[in-house]
């Protein structure tokens, strides 16, 4: 599956629908943080996902970098592409 292109609203509903909780304006800078309640990172990573403010992330890597940083919270990266189609729940 290739990587949609995507921005700080469609992180956030790709995360609520794998389970995590955004808090607003709790990161460095003003930017939200996103924690997932029941799982934690199996690598050396922090316990919660930043997400910067942008309408689009142009950079194809720093796409791969924020799935990667969500894949490391235990999910494949087949279910974090679909979390970006469903609906919120």
């Amino acid at each position: 599956m290739a990587i949609p292109t995507f921005g700080a609203r469609q992180i956030k509903k790709c995360l609520r629908n794998l389970g995590f909780t955004i808090l607003k304006n709790r990161g460095k800078g003003g930017h939200d943080l996103a924690q997932h309640p029941t799982r934690k990172p199996y690598q050396n990573q922090l316990p919660h996902i930043t997400i910067p403010h942008a309408v689009e992330y142009s950079s194809k890597t720093f796409r791969h970098m924020m799935i990667r940083e969500i894949e490391a919270f235990g999910f494949t990266r087949k279910q974090v592409l679909q979390a970006f189609k469903r609906k919120v729940v």
